[in-house]
C-alpha cells in the first residue's frame, strides 16, 4: 500500500496562542443590565425585568445618574445591611432626589420579610430596596465565593456610566456606609 503524504499546515506570522487584549483590565468587569433584571422591587413585589433594569443602571442612555452605589449582603436578616439602610435613610432624607436614586440596597430576604422589617422600624426610605432571595445578583458579581475571605459579609459595588464596575468593597462596616457613599458619588462626578 502507498502511504499518502500530507502537507504540513502553512505557517503564519501571527502567534496563534496569543490572545487579543481586552479593553478592560482584569479587575474591571463589564457590568450587565441582565444581572439587575431578576431583582425584585420591594415596593412593587415584581422583578425589574429588562425595562426596569435599564432605567436603574447608569450606563444605559439617557444617563440620568453619575453612578450607582449598591449595598448587597448575601445573609438573610442581615444586621449590617439593615443598619446601613437606617444610616443612609437618616443621612439622605434632606438630599436631592438624584442623590437618593443613585443608591440601592439588595437584600437576601424575601419581599415580605423586608416589607415587614421596614414597617416594624417605621422606615419610609427614599432609597430603593430590592430582594435577591435566590442570590442571582450576588453570585453574578462573585460576592459569594468559596475562595473569598469575606464571602458572608456586606459589600458595596459602584457602577459608573461606562458600564464598568470600578470597585467592589467587601466587608463594609455600616458606620462607614454614609461616607463611602458620598465619596463614591463625588468621585464619579469628578471623572
Amino acid at each position: 500500500q502507498k502511504v499518502k503524504k500530507v502537507k504540513p499546515p502553512k505557517q503564519t506570522t501571527k502567534n496563534p496562542t496569543k490572545r487579543k487584549k481586552s479593553n478592560t483590565t482584569e479587575n474591571e468587569k463589564v457590568a450587565q443590565r441582565l444581572h439587575f433584571e431578576s431583582l425584585i422591587d420591594i415596593d412593587t413585589s415584581h422583578a425589574l425585568g429588562p425595562i426596569g433594569a435599564a432605567t436603574l443602571v447608569p450606563w444605559i442612555p439617557p444617563f440620568l445618574m453619575d453612578c450607582l452605589v449598591v449595598f448587597v449582603d448575601p445573609r438573610p436578616n442581615s444586621g449590617d445591611l439593615r443598619q446601613t439602610i437606617k444610616y443612609l435613610t437618616s443621612s439622605f432624607h434632606d438630599k436631592d432626589e438624584k442623590s437618593m436614586r443613585q443608591v440601592i440596597f439588595v437584600a437576601a430576604d424575601t419581599v415580605q420579610e423586608m416589607k415587614s422589617w421596614l414597617q416594624r422600624n417605621g422606615l419610609e426610605t427614599p432609597i430603593r430596596v430590592f430582594s435577591d432571595a435566590d442570590l442571582n445578583f450576588t453570585t453574578a458579581y462573585k460576592l459569594i465565593d468559596d475562595e473569598t475571605y469575606h464571602k458572608w459579609s456586606m459589600s458595596m459595588l459602584v457602577f459608573d456610566t461606562k458600564g464598568i464596575q470600578p470597585q467592589i468593597l467587601r466587608h463594609v462596616e455600616p458606620s462607614y456606609a454614609v461616607q463611602l457613599t458620598l465619596d463614591a458619588m463625588e468621585s464619579s462626578r469628578n471623572n
